[in-house]
């Protein structure tokens, strides 16, 4: 009897010591996700860690941020993020719970007539329930699997959040070339428009020219403030994705875009990859195999029910104590637990379709990425072999015949507006296969490397190299 109490105690006081901290899950998914992404997490702990990663983020807000710099910005500082690891602690919180033992009861009967042996009339007990001791081990494994669901979990929306500051980030630089192209057209749309005002007040073009041209250089302007606003609401969604705010919030990007690399690696068995690595796919498994365990546990205790176990002690009249064991049993006879294990069984079978049904998604998603990561670097190969050396050579043909007096300057400046709308064009597509880049690593659940780098892509000046300048009374001529 003693050794089987102190058991009893000691178990209550391991229970009752038990850490409600989720630092250390915390730190596994923390290293799981740096170990797909090569980004570090912070939970802000008030802690000599959250000073330093504080420095770091100055550090990185200093110079021009990369794709990666501002991802690791927006891990270390997006408080959108820091509340969800806290689903952390709940989890942690209920396995905690599930390892603690029941209060004990405290009763007191008052007997309902006189008794000679009682002194005074008073019975006092204490109870604990007995089911309680043997079901912490099965309880406690539950809570565990839902801890490890909402680490999955919790990793699987940090990822996708990373893809997505990471998109964003492309989105500005590819805003910022935009606009610096759209620039360089509006500058040559208001020279040309320029031009023919005079040549319209020297009697050397119309009027419909000088206005058509007029008309085309409002629309370059058009077409540059809208790109300003582009860039701005680009900006501000990078902005808030990486908790910014005051003065920090004007980071700069560097100047271009990444390069693309000259050849991907092998988009071969992604899908495969994918339904191993993700993990949502993860989280999902976890949460077939903890209600698995449930069910089981809940059918083979149906029987059980209650079981209390305690004591009764009483003063008799002589002044002595005695003690006496009470216990208690519930009778399984109007409930059997049908509904708990028949709801017990509903979700496992929502759970297993959720989980067949995601994994048929997620495929389909490392599909679509990959097609559209093949796409995207078909349409830059295509702008890089011909639509752009095409451009080239058009502009330097049009050099020559203006320098011998075969075209005229307006001819020439479109040209040149042709060209540079090309590299334009050639920037939204670079941008585009950097996202699509990030949805195939979403896609799949980590990285892909990075071969090999590819060229750096030309920049246009405003006007072809050794081309004049237009000036007043210039006349066209044409071939």
């Amino acid at each position: 009897m003693n050794r089987r109490h102190a058991l009893l105690l000691s178990t209550a006081a391991l229970s009752a010591c038990a850490s409600t901290s989720a630092e250390p899950g915390f730190r596994s998914m923390a290293a799981d996700v740096q170990a797909r992404t090569g980004h570090a997490l912070r939970w802000n702990r008030a802690t000599s860690d959250d000073q330093r990663a504080e420095r770091a983020v100055r550090s990185l807000l200093l110079k021009p941020l990369t794709a990666d710099g501002a991802v690791q910005v927006a891990l270390l500082r997006n408080p959108r993020l820091q509340a969800m690891y806290e689903e952390l602690s709940v989890a942690q919180a209920d396995i905690v719970q599930a390892g603690l033992l029941s209060n004990p009861v405290f009763s007191a009967d008052v007997t309902t007539a006189e008794r000679e042996a009682l002194d005074p009339n008073l019975i006092v007990g204490v109870t604990q329930s007995f089911l309680d001791l043997l079901l912490i081990p099965a309880r406690k494994k539950i809570a565990a699997g839902e801890f490890e669901r909402a680490k999955y979990r919790v990793g699987s929306e940090v990822l996708d959040f990373a893809a997505q500051t990471k998109a964003a980030y492309f989105k500005v630089v590819a805003a910022e070339q935009a606009v610096a192209m759209r620039r360089a057209v509006a500058e040559v749309q208001e020279a040309s428009s320029e031009l023919a005002e005079r040549q319209r007040q020297a009697g050397g073009t119309s009027e419909l020219a000088a206005m058509s041209e007029r008309a085309l250089s409002e629309q370059t302007q058009l077409d540059l403030a809208r790109g300003q606003a582009e860039l701005s609401a680009a900006h501000e969604e990078l902005t808030r994705l990486m908790g910014l705010w005051g003065a920090e919030v004007g980071w700069r990007s560097v100047d271009r875009l990444p390069e693309v690399p000259l050849t991907e690696p092998s988009v071969e068995h992604l899908e495969s990859r994918a339904i191993a690595e993700r993990l949502d796919l993860a989280a999902l498994r976890q949460e077939v195999q903890t209600l698995h365990y449930a069910l089981n546990l809940a059918t083979t205790s149906r029987w059980t029910g209650i079981v209390d176990i305690g004591a009764d002690v009483a003063r008799l009249k002589d002044g002595r104590l005695v003690v006496g064991p009470r216990a208690s049993i519930e009778l399984p006879i109007f409930d059997q637990r049908q509904a708990p294990i028949a709801r017990l069984e509903a979700h496992l079978r929502a759970a297993e379709e959720l989980l067949q049904a995601r994994a048929i998604e997620v495929r389909s998603e490392v599909r679509d990425a990959r097609s559209r990561l093949l796409y995207a670097r078909g349409v830059i190969e295509r702008y890089r072999s011909e639509i752009i050396p095409t451009r080239e050579a058009l502009v330097l043909l049009s050099q020559q015949q203006y320098g011998a007096m075969l075209l005229g300057v307006y001819a020439l400046i479109q040209a040149k507006q042709s060209e540079v709308n090309a590299y334009r064009e050639y920037i939204e597509a670079v941008r585009d296969y950097w996202i699509a880049r990030g949805d195939v690593e979403r896609a799949i659940g980590g990285a892909l490397p990075i071969l090999d780098s590819g060229p750096a892509a030309p920049t246009p000046s405003p006007l072809p190299s050794g081309s004049p300048a237009p000036t007043s009374g210039e006349h066209h001529h044409h071939s």
